[in-house]
């Protein structure tokens, strides 16, 4: 069956090879596989593509690392597909055309991380201290690194380490590994998503 999806390229419309060099891409023209392989595997096993383009934006940071503001989003269609609900890899793979690139600020990226921790429904030691951090931090009204400190040590340090120094490609991971969620759907709410500091400082 032929799905929708959406690709990520460089300014070129090339991707990484598979150390061997960019793969260039011609829009309309079907690329193939000999199979389907793993999702870390190389082109010679398919394809990555993501669900919504917002999706592509979010794990941007932890998979193709391309620059945001000079790549290509692209729309594409898709045959003999699979997916780990943060990418997904298609066997065969065709670029349709170029679609606006969302923008994701910093703090849309943390709420983005902290939605798929607190959806996931994950159980630890010291979740209650970490949750109530977490509604502080989307509310604006805690956004200490002191604070962030004191709950760090949980399953979340992820989400810990967004409201820190690596905040982009932490908070990906953070949404990585909460699984049986629909990263997707929370990426594309996080861009829609309005700071309320953001909204007090204008």
């Amino acid at each position: 069956m032929i799905e929708t999806g959406y690709k990520l390229t460089d300014a070129d419309g090339c991707t990484k090879g598979n150390g061997k060099g960019r793969y260039h891409w011609t829009p309309g023209e079907w690329h193939e596989a000999p199979k389907l392989g793993g999702m870390c595997d190389n082109e010679n096993t398919g394809f990555h593509y993501y669900a919504n383009p917002y999706l592509a934006v979010f794990m941007n940071p932890a998979h193709g690392r391309y620059d945001l503001d000079t790549a290509q989003l692209w729309s594409c269609k898709v045959e003999d597909a699979q997916t780990d609900g943060t990418k997904s890899k298609a066997r065969r793979l065709r670029l349709i055309e170029r679609v606006e690139l969302p923008r994701m600020t910093l703090e849309q990226r943390i709420y983005c991380a902290i939605q798929c921790v607190l959806l996931s429904g994950w159980i630890w030691r010291g979740r209650a201290e970490w949750v109530r951090w977490a509604e502080g931090w989307i509310s604006g009204a805690d956004r200490t690194r002191e604070s962030a400190r004191r709950t760090h040590y949980a399953y979340a340090g992820a989400a810990y380490a967004a409201a820190e120094a690596a905040a982009r490609y932490a908070a990906a991971y953070a949404a990585a590994y909460a699984g049986g969620i629909d990263i997707a759907a929370i990426a594309e709410q996080a861009c829609r998503w309005i700071d309320p500091l953001a909204k007090e400082q204008k």
